[in-house]
Parts: structure tokens; C-alpha cells; sequence
């Protein structure tokens, strides 16, 4: 631990960063917005930090959740549910980059089997008939990963 923390301090020094907002400042803008968020979440971490002890990712994503739901400042809203949300997955060990990623895959298997098993075009059908197909469709786990773990 001391190791890793002198390691650091190296490293911040070599590149002239003197503080932790030196070295926020230098996670790179053009990373996916959930992975620069993660890598800032965590230097801010390394930095003595505890963003979860300060307010709780979950009670973030509620009050954020609740402002959408009123129409209130809805991109920024919508921008610290994503914030908590990779700070809840950070916590957690995981990568909200991959995790996001890993729900859009599943969710075009998902919109393929309602395309076919849908008795008409999905423009043609009522929103209730594409709910209940929906619902049929039952792609819990995304295939395209299956086989890649095969």
C-alpha cells in the first residue's frame, strides 16, 4: 500500500502534477464518458477522497431519477444518474463502460427476436402488442457473449 502510494506520488511528480486536481485534469476528454468518469472516480479516490461516504450513489440516482421524472434540468440530471451510476459500479468492481456495452448487445437480440417473432412490422402493431411480444422475448443473457466464451 505505502509502495503504491510513493509510486504515485512519483509519477505525479515527474509530470508536474502537484495536486489531485492536477491529475483529474489530465484523465483524457476523449475516453467514453462512463470510463473517463470511472478514471476520474477513482483518481479521486487514490487522492484520499471517499465520494461514496460523502452522498451514496444510490441516493444520487434517486434524486437525479426524481428530477428527470419532474422534467427539471434534465441533461444535468441525466448527467449525475450516469456519474452515480458508474460511481456505484466503481464501488463494486466493475466497469460501467463494459456493463453499458454489455446491455446494448443484449438489447439488439432482444429487438431481433421481437422483430421475429412479431406478426407484423413493429410500426403496424399497437404499443400494447409490442409490450406483450417484449415481454415474451426473453433474452436475459446477451448471446453474442455466450459465444464468445464458448
Amino acid at each position: 500500500q505505502e509502495v503504491l502510494k510513493n509510486w504515485d506520488a512519483i509519477k505525479r511528480q515527474e509530470k508536474g502534477q502537484n495536486s489531485v486536481s492536477d491529475t483529474l485534469r489530465q484523465v483524457p476528454t476523449a475516453l467514453p464518458a462512463l470510463m473517463y468518469a470511472q478514471k476520474l472516480q477513482s483518481r479521486a479516490r487514490k487522492g484520499g477522497l471517499s465520494l461514496a461516504s460523502i452522498q451514496s450513489p444510490m441516493e444520487e440516482m434517486e434524486q437525479a431519477m426524481q428530477q428527470l421524472g419532474k422534467g427539471e434540468q434534465t441533461e444535468q440530471a441525466l448527467g449525475r444518474l450516469l456519474f452515480a451510476a458508474a460511481l456505484q459500479a466503481g464501488e463494486q468492481g466493475l466497469s460501467a463502460e463494459e456493463a453499458l456495452t454489455y446491455e446494448a448487445r443484449r438489447f439488439v437480440e432482444k429487438f431481433e427476436e421481437l422483430e421475429n417473432i412479431a406478426p407484423a412490422p413493429l410500426s403496424q402493431l399497437s404499443s400494447q402488442e409490442q409490450a406483450r411480444l417484449w415481454q415474451e422475448t426473453g433474452s436475459t443473457v446477451c448471446k453474442t457473449d455466450q459465444q464468445a466464451e464458448a
